[in-house]
């Protein structure tokens, strides 16, 4: 049960013919990664880790708080694209509401677009539990 999740998700992406070395990073929650990592063997008064497979264990995983505790995804990121409507655009803010300490900001901002040339690249795990 433990990793089955991200087996399940590249065996759908395998499925929709992605081939396995363009398969990417999973992306989750850092909760996630905490359940995760503390998963035991489950063997009777054995408290040793439980390791995922080889297969799971070579995938990169990237832990970011921008996504739910119980949701994950994984795809072939070569099939999301970003466009670029305006340049990024910096401006140096230095109005007296900043203080007497001589700080200093920074705006910086961008428009950008994001697409998916092939959307059965992506897959998206909810729901996952252990």
């Amino acid at each position: 049960v433990a990793w089955d999740f991200l087996a399940d998700a590249v065996y759908e992406l395998l499925n929709a013919d992605v081939p396995e070395s363009r398969i990417g990073s999973f992306i989750g929650n850092p909760a996630l990664w905490k359940k995760m990592a503390k998963l035991k063997s489950g063997i009777t008064n054995d408290n040793s880790p439980l390791a995922p497979s080889p297969e799971i264990a070579r995938i990169p995983k990237i832990w970011t708080t921008a996504i739910p505790a119980a949701t994950g995804v994984i795809a072939d990121w070569g099939d999301v694209v970003m466009g670029i409507r305006q340049g990024i655009t910096v401006k140096l803010l230095d109005q007296s509401f900043m203080g007497s300490n001589l700080d200093l900001a920074l705006l910086c901002y961008s428009r950008l677009d994001f697409g998916v040339t092939r959307p059965v690249s992506i897959c998206t795990v909810e729901g996952i539990t252990s």
